[in-house]
């Protein structure tokens, strides 16, 4: 979550380390591969994982105590299996969340400079398309796979919600 939140400021620190520390330490060997190797597309993955991660958190909050109200279960699938819907397969996310930050974010190119190596990430509008789309249907493979989960471990044998519907 923090490296959506701070991006610019990761890939400075990043490009710092090499920059600084000999070439075989293993701070600047980690740091150089990780600006070597990020892309749009794993920062956006990363966001995606952030926000379906903070839609599931409240059925988590739910079901995380000694006694919690079975009766309220289906309604906090169905807020959950609303959230995940709205927010993947509805494409939602691009508005919201951390997912809207990092498209905002990705828009101009981040750029950081070691050792005679440049690393840029975001900046080309068709690359962030492709690497959107790539990342869109992960989440929406994963919404599916959530809401199949969530009626077979907490819906069995009790009314199931839709699937995308409101609560």
């Amino acid at each position: 979550m923090r490296l959506c939140l701070y991006l610019p400021a990761f890939l400075k620190t990043a490009a710092q380390m090499v920059r600084t520390r000999p070439p075989n330490d293993p701070a600047a060997v980690n740091a150089r591969y990780f600006l070597t190797k990020v892309t749009a597309e794993h920062i956006l993955t990363v966001a995606m994982a952030a926000d379906a991660a903070s839609a599931v958190m409240a059925l988590t909050r739910f079901l995380d105590t000694e006694q919690y109200d079975v009766s309220q279960l289906p309604m906090e699938c169905q807020k959950c299996a609303s959230l995940l819907t709205m927010l993947f397969m509805d494409e939602a996310c691009v508005q919201h969340g951390l997912t809207e930050h990092v498209c905002r974010l990705l828009e101009s190119a981040q750029i950081s400079v070691f050792c005679n190596s440049v690393c840029s990430v975001g900046g080309n509008a068709d690359e962030f398309k492709v690497a959107l789309a790539r990342s869109l249907g992960r989440f929406k493979a994963f919404t599916q796979l959530a809401l199949i989960t969530m009626m077979a471990e907490f819906l069995h044998g009790v009314q199931r919600f839709q699937l995308g519907s409101s609560p």
